[in-house]
């Protein structure tokens, strides 16, 4: 198999052809094929052919076909990082997002999200419905969203959207249709109901967690909020029922 059509794949192996020759030892390593369509993971073994007295006169290659093993090797990578229930970015990717933002990436906005009322879901329905309650969360968040956006799930109702150069007033914008659309997808009867609170982070020097906290507190403002709607709208309803006994 012709390896050297590949631009960099023909970089890649003149230069370990080189450092064969000047270390004097075997080298391995795997490249990515794609050939006529056909996708390949190619492992690229090189050892040094020697005279008696040690000069190297040549090098002898062989090339493994490894590429179900790769394959399922990235696979599981990425199931490492994945949420299996809704198949967003999990907490250790969340993590390591963290640690990667770089400078290209602002401004950034960071969205948090709390899925409200899953207690009672759980409770009156069954984990399986709760369940489904944050797939349909996603789902709605999703349809929102730009498709750039980065989700982590980081607990059981608990989100983190980062938004990559998304500023401060495109993601007030996103939070506020986010909030006023409740009634949107439903579980059981019921409205899929998530509360959401934003930060913004517009430079380097800004700590990301500082703004996660910032961007949590807004959350909860507005869960807070929503209850005591409810709550008010409860006693309304209570005492119009009392009126008209």
């Amino acid at each position: 198999m012709e390896i050297r059509k590949d631009i960099e794949n023909a970089k890649r192996a003149y230069e370990s052809d080189l450092q064969v020759i000047k270390d004097g030892k075997g080298k391995s390593y795997i490249i990515e094929e794609n050939e006529d369509g056909q996708h390949e993971y190619l492992q690229i073994i090189k050892e040094p052919l020697k005279y008696a007295d040690g000069r190297i006169r040549g090098i002898i290659a062989l090339i493994n076909n490894v590429t179900e093993q790769e394959e399922m090797k990235r696979k599981l990578e990425k199931l490492s990082y994945t949420d299996e229930l809704t198949g967003v970015h999990n907490r250790a990717f969340f993590e390591e997002y963290i640690a990667l933002i770089s400078e290209e990436n602002y401004p950034m906005g960071i969205i948090s999200a709390d899925c409200d009322n899953l207690k009672f879901i759980n409770d009156n329905y069954g984990h399986m419905v709760g369940d489904e309650y944050i797939r349909m969360a996603v789902t709605f968040m999703k349809s929102i969203i730009p498709e750039s956006s980065v989700i982590c799930r980081t607990g059981g109702d608990e989100f983190i959207i980062f938004l990559p150069g998304v500023g401060r007033d495109s993601v007030e914008r996103y939070v506020n249709i986010l909030n006023s659309m409740d009634n949107v997808f439903q579980v059981m009867g019921r409205n899929v109901e998530v509360s959401f609170g934003y930060s913004v982070i517009e430079g380097p020097g800004e700590n990301v967690r500082e703004h996660i906290i910032e961007s949590d507190e807004e959350m909860y403002k507005c869960k807070n909020g929503k209850k005591r709607i409810k709550e008010k709208t409860e006693e309304l309803r209570r005492k119009l029922e009392e009126e008209n006994n």
